[in-house]
């Protein structure tokens, strides 16, 4: 009986303590800022200077933050895409 309830305890500490970490680290890794809610498919973009959008079909634009480890990995990747 006092090991069912050992385990029971732990499983109620588990997820409070992945309630209370998500509840903390929610606004800060897993929401999108208002400006970018506004950007969908088919949203006109300002110009990039020195790229000509009509030169080609499609353009695929990636938008990253600078503060972001992951998305600074991932840079060399896209620039392979680029050279593709």
């Amino acid at each position: 009986m006092i090991k069912r309830l050992e385990i029971v305890g732990n499983v109620v500490l588990i997820f409070m303590a992945v309630a209370v970490g998500y509840t903390f680290l929610r606004d800060r890794y897993f929401s999108t800022p208002a400006a970018l809610n506004k950007v969908q498919a088919g949203s006109r973009l300002q110009p990039v200077r020195g790229w000509d959008w009509k030169r080609n079909k499609q353009t695929v634009v990636i938008a990253m933050r600078k503060d972001c480890r992951y998305c600074q990995e991932s840079v060399p990747f896209y620039k392979t895409l680029g050279a593709a």
